[in-house]
């Protein structure tokens, strides 16, 4: 059976140092949430050494992540830190087998201010609209070469 791994790794911007320890503090209050409700924490914070603490780094970590987790992280931080324009982030979908089925991905924009959703794309659905929901067939290359003499 196929195991199947969403990774990301995205800067979340958040202007100064204290915004920053709010935002780790509210991703505590976060994971203290899914946990009650009995649901895994798909992703890990951390301050961007490089960032002077301003920047945070969420990740999917050492295993597989959850993009709506991220949403709904950021969507509380965009109200509760005064944010505002627009962010956003990509995954990829991997599996760890050859399976039809295994690779894929996606990208969101969310408006800070409000952490609604302005614009998302899922590679499978998007894949999907663009080929009229039909499967794409290969074209069989002639068995003959470029001579036109068949080929033995």
């Amino acid at each position: 059976m196929a195991a199947y791994t969403t990774l990301f790794a995205c800067m979340l911007p958040l202007g100064s140092a204290n915004n920053a320890r709010t935002a780790l503090d509210l991703y505590l209050v976060f994971t203290d949430r899914l946990r009650a409700e009995e649901e895994p924490v798909a992703f890990e914070v951390r301050l961007d050494p490089e960032s002077d603490g301003t920047e945070l780094i969420l990740s999917s970590g050492a295993g597989s992540g959850d993009p709506d987790h991220v949403m709904a992280f950021v969507g509380l931080c965009g109200p509760a830190l005064g944010l505002s324009g627009r962010w956003g982030f990509t995954w990829a979908e991997t599996g760890d087998q050859d399976c039809p089925d295994g690779f894929g991905g996606g990208a969101v924009v969310l408006d800070l201010a409000n952490g609604e959703v302005v614009a998302s794309l899922d590679c499978d659905s998007w894949l999907a609209a663009r080929l009229g929901h039909q499967p794409v067939l290969p074209k069989i290359a002639s068995r003959q070469p470029a001579s036109g003499q068949p080929a033995s």
